[in-house]
């Protein structure tokens, strides 16, 4: 390391805009007490090894004539300011202009003077012009133009930790794929940028990946308005009630599976997680016992054909059709007919249900909402609808009997199990059912109804 020689007593020699002096006044001003000279030097040869030891902590590079001045702020070289100078200094990822850090001092009436603190933190900034330094020993800084940057330390393999995300230092984050988005009935996560690096961090902060390591980084956005119902009962773009813990994170590294506590969604953090080259990794949350996955390898979404419905701009379509019916009694002494409506409020294609949790492996629940239902004339008797009163018929199927679900004897939702890409359907009310009050009489039903269902494709 190559320093800047000391001229004769009184002149000045340029550092980077600041001024070396070559001699020392007997007595200064420091931290705003007048010291003198012997006080100074018993101070920096404290502070000498306390920034060499911090420097040490902290991962900065310094070398054998790293040490620290008095920086006098006035051209009369009497006033010493509120701090030492130490350097030079070099940070992992801090500009090469930025080679001096500070030292706070306090000084006392009595021209006592002390280190504030004996383990400082090394914070290396760029020098302030019309600056002199010097010491009493007549040593003078060394340049620090050959100082190379240290090598941060050695990140343990598969830690997974959230930093600051405007100091990632060398890591470049880079949009998804996709969109992003990760959906599930109590999920909703959007995936801003990925990124991978062999180091990360800034300073003192600074971390390199182990042998055969490297760093992935995973940003977080906000999630957007989305337009797709993530269950049956659900308007779209609100999430499902928590049935069960809740959704789990997990990066999912081969077959290693390392959990994520809660994800900061505003930008301010990066997830940083060490993985092995080349191993296949995904993010993955685990809702209501579903894995949702995306490849963070790829940069896209690894959905089951099942969520597909999830990630189309809409998976419901209004229907507010009101369906009427009439049962006719067939025993008794009243035959009189109990006219009843239904309203099938909408038609949605989504993979969870609140009662019947997920459809069956590759296929989504088709649900028709009918929350409105009331008999129209005045009866003691009920409808006790049968398993085929309602059913549906896929383009060029056979018809299905739709599931019944509701909290009482109408339903409140009509379920049948179908392809994920099912877009046309037809919901047949054939109103088979037997009548409820005392004992069960049979009933002839009226004339089936019939409803089309179209969802949108994409």
């Amino acid at each position: 390391m190559r320093a800047i020689a000391a001229l004769s007593a009184g002149s000045l020699v340029l550092l980077s805009g600041c001024a070396l002096l070559s001699g020392f006044p007997d007595r200064l001003i420091l931290s705003g007490q007048s010291v003198t000279k012997d006080r100074v030097a018993a101070v920096l040869a404290q502070a000498d090894p306390t920034f060499q030891q911090a420097a040490r902590q902290q991962y900065a590079a310094t070398n054998d004539e790293s040490r620290c001045y008095i920086g006098f702020i006035d051209q009369k070289h009497t006033n010493g300011g509120e701090q030492l100078w130490c350097g030079p200094v070099r940070l992992y990822g801090i500009p090469a202009s930025q080679r001096w850090a500070n030292l706070a001092v306090s000084a006392d009436t009595a021209g006592g003077l002390r280190l504030d603190s004996t383990h400082p933190s090394i914070q290396p900034q760029t020098l302030p012009t019309q600056l002199t330094f010097a010491r009493p020993d007549g040593q003078q800084p060394a340049t620090g133009d050959d100082l190379d940057p240290p090598t941060p330390p050695t990140e343990q393999p598969g830690i997974v930790t959230a930093v600051d995300s405007n100091e990632l230092g060398a890591v470049t984050i880079h949009p998804p794929k996709d969109n992003g988005l990760l959906l599930g009935p109590t999920t909703a996560l959007k995936i801003a940028g990925i990124g991978s690096s062999s180091v990360y961090g800034l300073g003192s902060q600074a971390h390199s990946a182990a042998s055969g390591e490297q760093f992935l980084a995973i940003q977080f956005a906000p999630m957007p308005a989305i337009t797709t119902a993530l269950s049956t009962t659900t308007d779209p773009g609100r999430l499902a009630s928590v049935y069960l813990s809740g959704p789990t994170q997990t990066i999912v590294v081969g077959a290693a599976r390392h959990p994520v506590g809660n994800i900061p969604t505003d930008g301010t953090k990066t997830l940083i997680v060490s993985v092995p080259k080349g191993v296949p990794v995904r993010f993955e949350v685990t809702d209501e016992g579903r894995p949702l996955s995306y490849d963070l390898r790829q940069a896209t979404r690894a959905p089951l054909p099942e969520e597909q419905p999830l990630y189309r701009a809409q998976n419901t379509t209004p229907l507010n059709r009101r369906i009427t019916g009439t049962l006719t009694p067939t025993a008794g002494d009243d035959r009189t007919p109990i006219q009843f409506h239904i309203t099938a409020e909408n038609a949605v294609l989504t993979p969870w249900d609140e009662d019947k949790k997920w459809a069956p492996a590759g296929k989504v629940w088709l649900a028709v909402n009918v929350p409105n239902y009331s008999i129209d004339n005045a009866t003691f008797d009920i409808p006790q609808f049968g398993a085929d009163a309602f059913q549906f018929t896929l383009a060029g199927g056979q018809p299905v009997n739709a599931i019944q679900v509701g909290t009482s004897v109408w339903p409140d939702r009509l379920l049948a199990a179908v392809p994920p890409d099912t877009t046309t359907a037809t919901l047949t009310c054939r109103w088979t059912a037997t009548l409820t009050f005392g004992d069960d009489r049979p009933a002839r039903p009226s004339p089936p109804q019939t409803l089309p269902i179209s969802i949108p494709a994409s």
